[in-house]
Formats: structure tokens, C-alpha cells, sequence
């Protein structure tokens, strides 16, 4: 992402509307479902018109990856904090791994959409997934630090370890189990494999 404090006032304003964009339609999904949301209520949500909600994403399904971009980005900032703030290395994989899980919660019609452009083969899903492996990668790499600084057991592979965390966020939204049910078993995992 750009760093707005070097953007043009043009440019911030385009990134303004284009977050306002962003969190105006992930309401609307929300409310309604993916599929019973339209352009126009969100450009509507967004206090902007129909066609200005062009300017910015081409299709409904463009907003996909922006809203996965958004996430990859917040949660690599909450690891960057976490590690700055000097907090024990679990805490902070259950910190972001919980996160993680609460907003998967809260977008799974999303979620389910993306499984279906994935089926699709859609161009929108090769954005979706570069966007999802820029998520994984930031947890192997802190995995993979808190095993050399020992924190987590040396004997455990963080790539393999990554794909399982995000993978029980996953399984249990597949499952239909409860946010609480899905952080417990997180808790549970971390847990196993802490020194």
C-alpha cells in the first residue's frame, strides 16, 4: 500500500474514497450477503455515485481483493507492533491469529464467494490468492523467528505449522463451529507448540 503521507492531496482523496468504498461494501455484505448486495447500495453506503464506484473497481468481485489486501496489511501491521512492543511471541500469534479468525467470522459469505470464483477459475481469485500467501508468509516468517529465538519448539517446521493455523480457522468455519469453539482450538494449538 501506499504510504498516504507521501501521496498528492488528489491521491488521498482517491485512497480516501477508495477505504470508503471498502468498508461501506464490507457492511453491506454483511447485512445482506454477498450475492443480495448490489453496486448501487453500496456506492449508495458510500456517498458516491453509481458510476464514480467504477472509478475505483471494476466489478463487485474487485472488491474481493482489496478487502483481503486490507487484511494482509492489518495483520502484518499488528505483528510489527506486537514485536515492537517487546510481547511474548504466543501471545502475539494468538493475537493475530485470532483476528484473523473474527474477521473471516464476520465476512463468511465473502469467504464462501471466493471459493466459488477459485471454482471459476476468475481472475479476481489469482489477486485473492497472492493477497492470502502475502498472510501465510508473514506467519511463517514470525513462526520461523520464534523457533530460532526459541520460543516455539525447534523440532516444528513454521511453513507446515502456518498452513495448520490458518487451516483451523478455515475447517471451522466449514464446520459451522462458534469464534470462541475456533480460538479455543488455536489456544490449543499454540499451546502444542510452545517449548
Amino acid at each position: 500500500m501506499k504510504d498516504i503521507a507521501l501521496c498528492t492531496r488528489r491521491e488521498r482523496k482517491k485512497l480516501q474514497c477508495k477505504y470508503t468504498i471498502l468498508r461501506a461494501a464490507r457492511e453491506c455484505f454483511r447485512k445482506s450477503g454477498y450475492e443480495e448486495t448490489t453496486i448501487a447500495q453500496i456506492s449508495e453506503a458510500a456517498d458516491i455515485s453509481y458510476a464514480s464506484f467504477f472509478n475505483y473497481f471494476p466489478t463487485k468481485d474487485s472488491l474481493l481483493p482489496a478487502m483481503i489486501q486490507e487484511q494482509a496489511e492489518d495483520m502484518e501491521e499488528l505483528l510489527r507492533m506486537e514485536t515492537e512492543r517487546g510481547s511474548n511471541p504466543l501471545y502475539i500469534a494468538r493475537s493475530v491469529l485470532s483476528q484473523n479468525a473474527r474477521d473471516i467470522y464476520l465476512n463468511k459469505n465473502i469467504i464462501f464467494r471466493m471459493d466459488a470464483l477459485r471454482s471459476l477459475n476468475e481472475p479476481s481469485h489469482t489477486a485473492i490468492m497472492v493477497n492470502y500467501n502475502h498472510i501465510r508468509d508473514s506467519l511463517i516468517e514470525f513462526l520461523q523467528k520464534s523457533i530460532e529465538e526459541g520460543t516455539l519448539r525447534h523440532d516444528i517446521d513454521a511453513d507446515q505449522q502456518a498452513l495448520t493455523l490458518l487451516g483451523i480457522i478455515r475447517a471451522c468455519l466449514i464446520y459451522g463451529k462458534e469464534l470462541a469453539e475456533c480460538e479455543s482450538m488455536i489456544d490449543e494449538h499454540i499451546r502444542l507448540l510452545s517449548n
